[in-house]
């Protein structure tokens, strides 16, 4: 509260003074210098061009000069002032446009044509009429009132950030975005409406979301969908350019995912009891904790950066990732064993595990909480599990033909004593 007390005086006092020098007590003051020359930003006149930044932030306006008729060539900065109408904003802006921190109700007055950013956010805005036509970059109207995106220029090349609204539905929104779409953080129950095709990232999460029919069906990177309410995948891209994020919603089966991850996959906080329809190939990281996994059944040649299972119900690693690059975190579960382990590319990747496992297969004094792939298979403990493993797959099959033959017996025997009876 001081330091904006000081910041109006400050304003006060330098107004105080340009007008002095001016020669101009006569209305309000904002000083321009521009060509060797001093102007009053108030009284500039019609079709005049300001070429470079008009920086009007932080001055505790209410209202703006009127610059209806005057294009400015570089940015419009006019952020952090008691703002409630946009009348006399420039008619174009080349660079950036910013009028966020205010209290606008309306953006009517805006320039129509930005060449770079607009920034609108945090405001009170309960619709986007009045907005630019054009936007050169990026669109921001986070941290507003918005309950729809009707009013939204159709032609924007950067990202789309409307974050932390009322939005309950994404009508209005551009087929194709160029950028990243930011739409987390608000009341959508669907994306119907919305982009098809994102460029950049597409960001639904913490929303009420319990299916993702009507998500675009091309995204160039990430895709995150976390802290819905999501059951089943569908409406999700078939492929995955980025990281796929599916996190703490009430998934209890993977079918449907996008069969193509380039970047990480994260299911975690779910109700995942297994993996079984997870993607066929992904390029970073597998993240599934937190769920209530029994068993894993991941597709045979998946090989991931990290894995990290922990935080499960499960006995065995048997159908984990065909193999894993750096880390794989089992802490968590009902292991009594490391059998089955994933395969490592190197001797050095790390496993975490509970304790008493590691104690089990490498005894030591130093309280590290994970032990390598070299440590584990020096260890005596391992190969021993591993020499009874063998015997036990080697026995399988002789077990399973005893199984059958004594099936068989057992079904002639029934059909014998059947038979008996009729006679």
């Amino acid at each position: 509260m001081i330091n904006d007390l000081l910041q109006k005086i400050k304003v006060r006092i330098d107004s105080a003074i340009n007008k002095s020098r001016a020669g101009d007590d006569a209305g309000p003051y904002i000083k321009l210098e521009q060509d060797g020359k001093t102007y009053n930003l108030y009284r500039l006149p019609a079709g005049f061009v300001i070429k470079g930044d008009v920086r009007l932030a932080q001055r505790g306006l209410t209202e703006l000069p009127d610059l209806s008729k005057v294009t400015v060539m570089g940015n419009f900065l006019c952020s952090g002032n008691e703002l409630t109408s946009l009348k006399g904003a420039p008619k174009e802006v080349g660079g950036n446009f910013r009028c966020d921190y205010n209290k606008l109700t309306s953006l009517e007055g805006a320039p129509q044509e930005v060449g770079g950013d607009f920034n609108c956010g945090h405001n009170e805005l309960k619709s986007l009429d009045g907005a630019p036509q054009k936007v050169g970059r990026d669109f921001y109207c986070s941290g507003n009132e918005l309950t729809d995106l009707k009013g939204l220029p159709q032609e924007i090349g950067g990202d789309i950030g409307c974050i932390n609204n009322q939005l309950t539905s994404l009508e209005g929104a551009p087929r194709t975005v160029k950028g990243s779409f930011w739409c987390h953080d608000n009341k959508l129950t669907s994306l119907k409406g919305g982009p098809q095709e994102v460029g950049g990232g597409f960001y639904c999460g913490r929303n009420l979301l319990t299916s993702l029919e009507g998500a675009p069906q091309k995204v160039g990177k990430d895709f995150h969908c976390s802290g819905n309410q999501l059951t089943s995948f569908a409406g999700v891209p078939e492929v995955i350019h980025g990281n796929f994020f599916c996190n703490e919603n009430k998934l209890t089966s993977l079918k449907g995912a996008p069969s193509r991850v380039a970047g990480d996959f994260q299911c975690e906080n779910n109700l995942l009891t297994d993996l079984e329809g997870i993607s066929q190939w992904i390029g970073g990281s597998l993240t599934c904790k937190g769920n209530r996994l029994t068993s894993l059944r991941c597709p045979p040649e998946l090989e991931v950066e990290y894995f990290d299972c922990s935080g499960n119900r499960l006995t065995s690693l048997k159908g984990g990732p065909k193999q894993v690059d750096v880390q794989i975190d089992c802490r968590g579960n009902n292991l009594q064993s490391l059998l089955l382990l994933p395969e490592a590319k190197n001797n050095e990747v790390r496993i975490f595990c509970d304790a008493e496992i590691r104690e089990m297969y490498v005894p030591s004094e130093e309280k590290k909480s994970y032990i390598t792939y070299k440590e584990l298979q020096a260890s005596t403990e391992y190969k021993a599990e591993q020499a009874r493993y063998r015997i036990s797959v080697k026995k399988q099959p002789e077990k399973e033909a005893a199984q059958e033959k004594h099936k068989a017996g057992y079904a002639a025997f029934k059909k014998r004593i059947a038979k008996e009876r009729e006679e």
